[in-house]
């Protein structure tokens, strides 16, 4: 009778072991499938229909749009961060006319170019701030700062914006500090920003000239990664000068 008990017992162990392993494997693919999303329900029709037969291959669209494919391993190498890329879900396009479509929505226009690299236009520096220590009441030398925003790379879904602070003595305007970041701002769900350290050049006391270097990261479904290099540079001053 207790072998029989014991028998029974067993079974009914097995069962709900296996019903538990049903459950997590369960769990565990859904969190996968949850991560990839179909490029159609996130890329607006009009793309589809623009670049239908326009690209014959996927490196046809990468050479159109400046874009390189590349492996996470790959990446990793280069200094990008791809813990951030991973948070992005990856994008299952399966036609050449799908790759071309997210690849417009995400980066842009076609460029001919590998490395978007222009110098910022001085009209496109945004100052959003300026304040005068406290210290301006009691000594003639007051130290203030400058903060300025710009629009290093800017597209509709999102906009890669550098930040700028400069300290200086606002008597001569020598400038004592600089502080140079970036972001990614807007649809950051469909890519990832992975910025080098801006190199800050000091050609004059007054004034900073600034580059800021970073990776624009598209995560597409088959450990796929897309990536465009941006290269911007602008020159920040500490007051109105003429050169």
């Amino acid at each position: 009778m207790k072998s029989k008990i014991s028998l029974f017992l067993g079974i009914i162990l097995a069962v709900n072991l296996s019903l538990l392993s049903s459950v997590s494997f369960a769990s565990s693919a859904s969190k996968t499938d949850n991560s990839i999303v179909d490029v159609r329900d996130v890329v607006p029709q009009e793309y589809f229909d623009k670049y239908k037969g326009v690209y014959k291959s996927k490196e046809e669209v990468l050479n159109a749009f400046g874009l390189e494919s590349q492996s996470k391993q790959s990446l990793s190498a280069q200094g990008v961060n791809t813990a951030e890329a991973d948070k992005t879900p990856a994008l299952k396009a399966n036609t050449v006319d799908e790759m071309a479509a997210i690849a417009a929505y995400i980066y842009g226009p076609p460029t001919e170019s590998t490395i978007d690299s222009t110098v910022i236009n001085p009209n496109d520096i945004i100052e959003v701030g300026e304040k005068t220590d406290i210290q301006q009441a009691i000594t003639p030398q007051a130290t203030a700062t400058k903060n300025f925003e710009v629009n290093l790379y800017e597209f509709q879904v999102y906009t890669v914006k550098g930040y700028v602070t400069l300290k200086y003595d606002s008597s001569t305007g020598y400038i004592s500090s600089t502080t140079a970041t970036s972001s990614l701002i807007g649809a950051s769900a469909l890519a990832s920003w992975s910025p080098d350290s801006p190199i800050i050049d000091s050609p004059a006391k007054y004034k900073r000239t600034i580059t800021w270097n970073g990776t624009l990261t598209t995560r597409l479904a088959g450990n796929d990664y897309w990536s465009k290099r941006v290269s911007k540079t602008g020159t920040f001053y500490s007051g109105n000068v003429i050169e």
